[in-house]
């Protein structure tokens, strides 16, 4: 078996961190479940020392444009090694050579393809990396598509890397082993799977379909991946610092009640210049989402020609969870504070309450900023950053920076909310404890995706207890 071999810092592998490794060498294809913290991208890294082929890193956004690079600096500093984005990727590509590791955002997936697609099966062979592989947890999307596509050029060494495997259920597992192992411990077919785990079915045989867990299928399910499958949680390996989780409940003023029971009860809230309506209960969740927000996103009244459609204009409501914001900063003592929020509008009202801008982190902030942001963040330049979590939920460090999180709403998808918490906890956090601070309205849909995210936290955990620590 290979032996990790010590980078220039003197800084062996834990333990913990030598079994991933000792356990890639041993199967090739496999998927390390380890905690957010635990070291997976150094882990992959010594991997590639000890083989003769380059990485190729599927990554989030900002993982691939920073946190990858950093970590190829920092333990393997004589390798080469290129990021595939922005306006010269296709040139970077050119001038790579079969000693390059590639680092990619799973966004490039679809331009790699068509730059590649005729040459694909005369490309060497790369140990892939698919880190946060829960990105391609859905088999019919383009990343998924073009990945299985791009299996002859995927060695034997295939690694899949997660804290959140199944943010939604166990049918997200398909996809990813998938690529792993081209169906040797789930089989080589969705539907086949599907049908022999799950029941598929509407109402008397009736639209709208669901997809329910055949009895006693999640122990099947977990017996397959098993083998191929290592499980490690950070507080048995890490000294860490508690995280202590601080719910923050504030209640609706009765004239705001009264506008969400309106929007919850008839689909609808008028404004003097503008109509908020709602086509369906999920639309309509949507915009009760919004309104605790504090705006709406409504139709303007104004008349408009046939061929027009009516312009959608932001209508603010209250500020209610930006003063909660406000006094947390006040009260902090000098620590900064990392704030997630659902909408832009949020930073809109939080700039206003605080009467100065602040530095923000979104879908639409751009690779260069980011990157500066982040590492701004981290030296603990920034007193304040918003940011949205599928902008920097996943691999990144922010513990540097701080280590008080605020939720001022709480997502749908698990995987969002456990991967950002992730950000703080993790070795190099100096404070003694990281506090993670949920802001709430009582006896609202804020109270039913606490909820949610209980019950789906419940079924992953239930994947992770049946994974035997390898």
């Amino acid at each position: 078996m290979p032996q990790p071999i010590s980078s220039q810092h003197g800084l062996p592998l834990y333990n913990f961190q030598k079994k991933g490794f000792q356990f890639i060498h041993y199967h090739g294809a496999c998927y390390l479940m380890l905690d957010m913290g635990m070291g997976k991208t150094r882990i992959c890294i010594e991997v590639g020392k000890t083989i003769d082929e380059p990485l190729f890193i599927l990554a989030p956004k900002f993982a691939a444009l920073e946190t990858w690079p950093d970590e190829f600096r920092k333990w393997n500093p004589h390798e080469k090694w290129v990021v595939l984005h922005g306006d010269d990727k296709e040139r970077k590509w050119a001038n790579s050579d079969k000693y390059t590791n590639i680092i990619m955002n799973y966004d490039g997936l679809k331009w790699f393809s068509k730059v590649v697609e005729k040459r694909l099966r005369k490309l060497q062979k790369y140990m892939f990396v698919f880190d946060e592989a829960s990105m391609v947890k859905n088999w019919e999307s383009i990343r998924w598509l073009v990945l299985n596509s791009m299996k002859p050029i995927m060695s034997q060494y295939r690694v899949a890397l997660s804290g959140t495997p199944t943010p939604q259920s166990l049918q997200d597992l398909w996809s990813q082993y998938n690529l792993l192992d081209n169906g040797r411990v789930l089989g080589a077919d969705y539907y086949g799977f599907r049908n022999r785990f799950f029941d598929y079915s509407g109402p008397n045989g009736e639209p709208p379909y669901q997809t329910t867990i055949k009895p006693f299928a999640d122990t099947k399910i977990h017996e397959l991946v098993n083998p191929i499958t290592m499980r490690l949680k950070a507080k048995d390996y890490l000294d860490l610092p508690p995280v202590v989780y601080n719910p923050i409940k504030i209640t609706l003023p009765p004239g705001l009640q009264r506008q969400y029971n309106t929007i919850e009860e008839e689909f609808m809230l008028e404004f003097p210049t503008s109509t908020m309506m709602a086509n369906s209960a999920a639309v309509r969740d949507h915009k009760l989402r919004q309104f605790l927000q504090g705006a709406v996103y409504a139709t303007s009244n104004e008349q408009a020609g046939a061929q027009r459609r009516l312009p959608t204009v932001t209508q603010h409501i209250h500020d209610l969870k930006a003063q909660v914001i406000k006094q947390l900063l006040e009260t902090s003592v000098g620590q900064p504070l990392l704030v997630a929020v659902q909408f832009k509008f949020e930073l809109q009202i939080i700039e206003r309450v605080l009467k100065r801008k602040v530095a923000a982190i979104t879908g639409r902030t751009s690779g260069s900023d980011g990157k500066r942001l982040i590492q701004q963040w981290n030296k603990g330049v920034l007193s304040l950053m918003v940011v949205h979590p599928k902008s920097v939920a996943y691999s990144l460090n922010l513990q540097f920076g701080g280590n008080h999180l605020i939720w001022a709403a709480l997502p749908w998808e698990l995987d969002l909310f456990l991967q950002l918490n992730g950000r703080l906890p993790r070795i190099g956090q100096k404070a003694d404890r990281v506090i993670i601070t949920t802001i709430g309205f009582r006896n609202t849909i804020d109270d039913k995706v606490s909820v949610y995210l209980r019950r789906k936290n419940a079924s992953q955990e239930g994947l992770f207890n049946a994974i035997l620590t390898k």
